[in-house]
Parts: structure tokens; sequence; C-alpha cells
């Protein structure tokens, strides 16, 4: 059968989802049996790791496609995405990620036409000789990958979840120690709205408590409410530009990534494609407010400040396990 780039194309996030891996294989195959791919694999003795990887990471966390990538959208993921994503503990790891990718779009260029790859591929040289650094700097990643590799360092047996779970509850501890005095935290001392932000407040956090009040529960309408607040209070304010449902929606998913709300095993439960349908937004409006929100704050899912204590206290094993699993899988697929 023959690869359809196009696939993914005027997905909603859900169905994209349960694609995106055979989706992945079977463009890595197109590849394989194409004449660059051809070529390409006679040096190498195993590839299609980067590739699997900046198809997936680019789909899951900003919504591109291969069909519509632009320069711009594959600097976001080779700049952006994978250093703060993607966990890496030797440097030999690295060594064919960009001869990998130069060779890929090498075949979507010739094979089905992509305008934009000869620009692509001078965007991917450019990182010859710096993507290594890039991928191995663990100050440059998320709380999650930087964890994980601390982990790695310190010879902890990453095979054992009871061994990762345990690790992680320090982790997470030693978070919170050292983001007392972080502009998150000072923020969420302030009760009070700017006069300039009020109409704003009111009209975000009338959304978000009608739909708390209609599908989720009085935390998600405090914990909406005190986002909201740090949000207002934040200089300058994302608020100010964008529809009040938009970013309602994006708060709510916010929150929800913290606290499991797509996962079936929690209470409330509500998958995103729900969310983003009920607040009238597309699923790439929604989801972009969200990641905004996330990004601005660092918020994570090891993250006290924004856990609600129906998570943490009666299903605090359940979090960390859940986490843990998550952390075990990547590990197992290296």
């Amino acid at each position: 059968m023959t690869f359809q780039l196009n696939k993914l194309d005027n997905l909603d996030f859900d169905e994209g989802q349960e694609i995106i891996e055979d989706y992945i294989e079977d463009a890595i195959w197109d590849f394989v049996d194409s004449p660059v791919g051809q070529e390409y694999i006679k040096t190498r003795e195993q590839g299609g790791f980067w590739i699997h990887n900046f198809i997936e990471f680019g789909y899951m966390y900003e919504g591109y496609t291969l069909s519509t990538m632009t320069v711009s959208d594959v600097k976001t993921i080779m700049e952006y995405i994978l250093p703060r994503k993607l966990m890496i503990l030797n440097e030999e790891e690295v060594e064919d990620a960009i001869p990998e990718l130069i060779a890929f779009w090498q075949y979507l260029g010739e094979t089905h036409k992509r305008k934009t790859a000869k620009g692509i591929i001078k965007y991917l040289k450019t990182l010859e000789n710096k993507f290594t650094a890039m991928m191995t700097d663990d100050s440059s990643g998320s709380f999650v990958k930087s964890m994980l590799m601390n982990a790695h360092k310190s010879e902890l047996d990453m095979t054992s979840e009871e061994a990762l779970i345990k690790f992680l509850q320090g982790q997470s501890q030693n978070k919170i120690s050292s983001d007392k005095n972080s502009q998150v935290s000072q923020l969420l001392e302030k009760s009070t709205i700017p006069p300039s932000m009020k109409n704003k407040y009111d009209e975000i956090t009338n959304l978000t408590d009608d739909f708390c009040r209609n599908y989720l529960n009085d935390e998600y309408l405090e914990f909406s409410r005190k986002l909201t607040t740090v949000l207002c209070n934040y200089q300058p304010s994302p608020l100010n530009k964008g529809k009040a449902k938009s970013w309602a929606c994006g708060i709510i998913h916010a929150l929800g990534m913290i606290n499991f709300l797509a996962d079936s095993s929690f209470e409330p439960y509500m998958k995103s494609s729900e969310l983003y349908q009920r607040f009238g937004v597309s699923e790439s409006t929604g989801c972009g407010k969200s990641k905004q929100i996330r990004d601005l704050l660092e918020m994570s899912r090891l993250d006290q400040e924004w856990m609600m204590p129906s998570v943490s206290e009666s299903h605090p094993m359940s979090a960390i396990a859940n986490i843990a699993s998550t952390l075990k899988q990547i590990l197992d697929w290296e």
C-alpha cells in the first residue's frame, strides 16, 4: 500500500493519536524502500529512531504534519520540543540524528514533492555541529527529563518501577522546595486582580465556573480561578490577546494535564476532544492555549502547586506510579 503523506491532515487530536504509530511505521518503510532510503541504509545497520520521534513529537505537541510542515515548524521541533522532551543519555545516540533527518527530507522532496524540503534540509545542516550538545544538555529540558537524567547519573535501577516511584517522590519534594522563590510562587501570593485585568478575569472565570459546575467539580472551579489570577498578574499578561473562551478552555486543559482529567481511572474524567467541543473551540486553539500556559508557568505533572487535593491525597501513589510507568516504558523503548 502506498504511504499516504496527508493521512493525519484534518483529523482531530484523538483520531490522530489512534493512527499515529501506524502512520510513522508506514512513513519509515516507505523511506527505506525509496532510492534515497536505500542509499542511506547502506552505511547504517539500523535507523528510524529519529524519524519516528521527529514525526511523533511534532504531531503530539504541536499538531505538525509532514504534508504541511514548514522550516519554522521544523525549527520548533529541533530546537524546542526534542531537547525538552526526549531523553538522551549518551552522545552516541545523537550521531545519526541529522544525517537521518536530512535523508528523510530528501526522500520527502523527491518522492512526495514537498516544496519546503530544500529549505528544511538547509536548516538541518546548520545543526550538524551543535545538535548533540542541544540534546544532552539536561538544563535545557523539562523537569521530568532533567529528573530522569539525574536518575541515570545516580545509577538508579530504572528497570524497577518501585525504585522509580521512590525516586520520583523524592524529586517531587525537591522541586517543591526549589520553587519557593519562583515567579509563579510569588504570583500565587497575590489574591487581587489588577484593575486593568478585572473585566478579563470576570469574563474567563464566568466561563470556567459554569463549566466546572456542569461537568467537573468544585476543585476545578477553585483551581481555575487560582490559575486565572496568576495569569492576570503575570507581566505581561498573555490573557490580553485572544478570546475568553479560548483561554477558559486552555486553563481547564492545563489543569487537566496535571490532574489526569483524560485518564478514565480518575474522577472527574473527560476526553480532550470533548473539552474542546463543549467550549466551542478547535483542538489547535484549546491545546495551543494550554501549552502556552504550561510553558509560561513551567507546569508539570509533578507540580504540587497545581495538583488538586483529591489527586495528591486520595491517589498520591497512583499519580506517581502513572508517571513512573510511563518513564519505564520510555526506557524500555530505548
